[in-house]
């Protein structure tokens, strides 16, 4: 049987304000709503170096700054690194919350395109004090990451409840 990995990614505040829409206020939920915002199946782009995620992972979104805790879960489909913004444009479509410019000024360096399905957005989120006392990070979580493997099963309750 294969396990898939499951990996946090980390999310800065006022992109998990779009690409997670639920995860905001009542009274801030519908103002000038983006097509991404009304998919399951949507992008993340970044810098990192991670070369192992596979289809199937379990991806956590971690909030970072402000809340400071995983605020979705997320599949992955497939992922594909690009240094063209006119190819990431392309191959993503409507499933992000970056505008041309912002992905092109991401070109700059290769970036790695994550396409995923929302899974579900946590109704208790979860903090990283309470990651940290379980186990399940070490230091600050950064880019995407690999979920310690000794909190896994907790991990998994916890996403579940």
């Amino acid at each position: 049987m294969i396990i898939n990995l499951i990996r946090y990614c980390l999310i800065q505040p006022q992109y998990s304000r779009l690409l997670f829409r639920e995860t905001e206020k009542q009274g801030e939920l519908f103002p000038g709503l983006l097509p991404v915002e009304n998919t399951i199946r949507k992008a993340y782009l970044c810098h990192s170096s991670a070369k192992h995620l596979t289809p199937g992972d379990i991806l956590l979104f971690y909030r970072s700054e402000d809340i400071r805790a995983v605020v979705a879960v997320g599949v992955c489909e497939c992922t594909f690194r690009s240094q063209d913004p006119k190819e990431i444009v392309r191959k993503i479509s409507q499933r992000t919350v970056y505008s041309l410019s912002e992905i092109e000024n991401l070109t700059e360096k290769e970036v790695l395109v994550v396409l995923f399905r929302e899974s579900r957005i946590l109704e208790k989120q979860i903090g990283f004090d309470e990651l940290s006392r379980m186990g399940a990070v070490k230091g600050p979580i950064q880019s995407i990451q690999k979920v310690k493997e000794d909190s896994l099963l907790w991990l998994k309750q916890r996403i579940v409840e």
